[in-house]
């Protein structure tokens, strides 16, 4: 039978017919015996044939059930034996009473995989490791007596940590829900159950494996997740899921922490003006008055330093400021519409910048205003349009801040990277008595909206709800199955459109189709020579239906 041939096709491996296994052991015989048909009547020929034939397709049949079967998903339980021990799972280890836990405790604090807890007559152990998430709780983890045998294990009764803990650690444990008591021998379905668990992480390559793992944590979305080889090392995008749970997967997937990196900032163009404008590589999402630093710009002088975000004009851009502190107010004065303070030291107020006094009498030279020209050293000058009166006493300019002048500064070379990145987040993991911080990305969702101008030959009437109605929910599938960073492509919301409507309206009847797709309320078309739009490289893509405009032209 070793030698017989062997016919796979997409449906497995296929048997003989009749005719075939016929034809191969008379030619098997023939090669043995040449005389074979002078010897024997050719009717007693025939009856062995057949009886022989019949017996060799039925070890044919065995052959082909066999070999179907190597699967973990119906392997007989031999072939699961062996699979199982391919993947390092011994049968009989889930035997014992089992247990899911819950730990409570420190955020960031490992718990290594063999760690001991006990109800207080009996003793588990972890099979899997795991790490009390960012809201000081843990995933459910899978424990094992240690010991053989049948018990009850109501819920809530696993209490007690029986592996110690540092000092500055606060842990606990519970299972939340009832135990299963162990049997006497581990099913069949139980230990196919375990091979088909060994096999999702069976990954070749450190980024597989990541990606494997990452996919595991909970609220964690596939197309979120990249693993980014760079020059200066790896750069993890990871979106949803806890922040601890995801960093234990970086954790426990790269064999080096110290090469992961985050995302860079990076100054594109620094504008001299009043105020100062920056540009960024990435959208930067600052919201107006957040503090940021500026290092690495050439020439250092006047664009390096910590700044006021004052106004956002786009996405890639905001406005620099500077923050001024308190100064009392000497003097004030009103002369045709303009009043002018006087505070005790240099201000740091520019001119365009809001300010605000409180406290002078007259109440009149109180209030917000805008600094107008001759604003300098510790002078303030802004418009009133009625007189206050004379000064009589006190007053102070509040704290603030004020636009950034690098009007006549030495001009923008190169360099320059923005910190904080909002993107970025760092999680401290304690895998005791080691410390790791642990960097990754977060991905900021882009939202897209857009108009889709369509027009028809059919001289039958379509109507444009249909067309709305069938095409939007396609469009919006496409968009938000895009992988994190990955651009639109036009053609496919071409082909999402057309195979959408081919029921109501053959794409040869579609005579105009055109996409204007708009980018946090920013339109966005391709790139010159191509149909892809690009967003943000470390960003996501997100629509919906209500979003999309379908106009018939």
């Amino acid at each position: 039978m070793a030698d017989l041939p062997i016919v796979v096709t997409a449906a497995g491996l296929q048997p003989r017919s009749l005719q075939q296994v016929q034809a191969d052991l008379l030619t098997r015989v023939a090669a043995v015996r040449p005389d074979y048909t002078a010897s024997l009547p050719g009717i007693l020929i025939e009856d062995i044939s057949s009886t022989d034939c019949y017996a060799i397709l039925e070890c044919d049949s065995a052959q082909v059930e066999t070999v179907n079967s190597l699967t973990p998903l119906g392997a007989n339980a031999f072939l699961l034996l062996q699979l199982g021990q391919m993947l390092g799972v011994s049968r009989g280890l889930a035997s014992n009473t089992s247990v899911f836990l819950v730990f409570t405790g420190t955020p960031g604090f490992v718990i290594a995989r063999g760690f001991l807890v006990s109800d207080g007559n009996y003793t588990y152990q972890l099979t899997e490791g795991g790490i009390v998430g960012d809201d000081g709780v843990s995933a459910q983890l899978y424990a094992l007596a240690t010991q053989s045998g049948t018990w009850a294990v109501p819920a809530g009764t696993v209490t007690q940590l029986v592996t110690s803990v540092p000092s500055s650690v606060e842990l606990s444990v519970i299972n939340t829900e009832a135990g299963v008591p162990g049997a006497s021998e581990e099913t069949e379905a139980s230990y196919r159950a375990q091979v088909l668990t060994a096999n999702y992480a069976a990954s070749q390559g450190m980024a597989r494996y990541l990606r494997t793992l990452l996919r595991r944590v909970a609220g964690v979305q596939a197309r979120l997740i990249s693993a980014r080889m760079l020059s200066t090392g790896w750069t993890i995008i990871v979106g949803g899921g806890d922040p601890k749970q995801v960093a234990y997967a970086i954790y426990t997937a790269l064999f080096d922490t110290y090469n992961l990196t985050g995302s860079v900032l990076s100054v594109v163009d620094f504008t001299d003006a009043l105020p100062a404008l920056v540009e960024t590589d990435l959208n930067h999402g600052y919201p107006v008055g957040y503090a940021i630093n500026i290092a690495g710009v050439d020439p250092t002088s006047p664009y390096n330093g910590d700044y006021i975000v004052m106004s956002v004009p786009s996405e890639k851009t905001f406005t620099l400021g500077k923050p001024y502190d308190q100064q009392g107010i000497t003097a004030a004065s009103w002369t045709t519409g303009v009043a002018e303070w006087t505070t005790v030291g240099a201000h740091g107020v520019t001119v365009g910048s809001t300010f605000v006094i409180a406290g002078v009498d007259p109440a009149g030279y109180n209030g917000t205003f805008v600094a107008t020209g001759g604003t300098t050293g510790s002078t303030l000058k802004a418009a009133i349009v009625a007189d206050p009166g004379s000064y009589v006493s006190g007053g102070d300019m509040l704290p603030g801040n004020a636009l950034y002048d690098t009007t006549g500064g030495a001009g923008y070379n190169s360099g320059g990277v923005v910190t904080p990145n909002l993107r970025n987040i760092e999680e401290t993991i304690l895998d005791y008595p080691d410390t790791y911080v642990i960097p990754y990305v977060n991905p900021p969702q882009q939202t897209v909206s857009g108009t889709i101008t369509w027009a028809t030959s059919s001289p039958n009437f379509v109507s444009s709800a249909a067309i709305a109605q069938l095409a939007g929910p396609a469009i919006v599938d496409y968009i938000n199955s895009i992988n994190v960073g990955e651009p639109i492509n036009v053609l496919a919301l071409e082909d999402a459109f057309q195979v959408a409507v081919s029921a109501i309206l053959p794409t040869s009847q579609i005579s105009v189709l055109d996409f204007s797709i708009s980018i946090n309320g920013i339109g966005t078309p391709p790139v010159s020579g191509t149909k892809t739009i690009v967003g943000d490289p470390e960003s996501y893509f997100f629509a919906v239906v209500t979003d999309l405009a379908f106009v018939q032209v």
